[in-house]
């Protein structure tokens, strides 16, 4: 696929997406850019996005009206779910971040651990703090780690 760039000459369309530009869609050859302004953003079900319901189903995200002032044109564009698959979330912490990590008292074991790890007790939250990176590996205490 091919298209045009800023500069007029057409260029493959691998290219301009790596150099970060939005391409809405092909009207005769051509990118449509940044040109166009959204002013209405719908839900599936809200009036105006019905029949679109009809036709996707569970799959369509929302419906934006747009309008290309250069070219005078109204665009109804839709966004849709392509693909769905399972994924594991991944960690949300670094090595250096200090996490809380809840740990019973019967639980000797894993206090043992978290002291070993460098972790310090503080008795009024009822919790060890601890540098993520020294317990990454310790799949029982990266569970017990609390949201804060």
């Amino acid at each position: 696929m091919r298209c045009r760039s800023r500069g007029g000459r057409e260029e493959p369309f691998s290219s301009a997406v790596r150099r970060g530009e939005r391409l809405l869609s092909f009207r005769n050859g051509g990118a449509v850019l940044r040109d166009m302004k959204s002013y209405a953003h719908l839900k599936p079900g809200r009036k105006g996005t019905l029949r679109l319901v009809e036709k996707y189903g569970t799959s369509l995200v929302c419906v934006r009206y747009r309008y290309d002032e250069k070219r005078g044109v109204k665009l109804k564009t839709v966004e849709l779910v392509v693909e769905e698959r399972p994924c594991r979330p991944s960690s949300r912490y670094r090595d250096g971040d200090i996490v809380a990590v809840g740990v019973r008292y019967t639980e000797k074991a894993l206090r043992e651990a978290l002291r070993a790890a460098g972790g310090r007790w503080y008795p009024e939250e009822r919790l060890w703090r601890v540098a993520y990176g020294a317990i990454r590996s310790n799949a029982a205490l990266v569970e017990m780690i609390v949201r804060e």
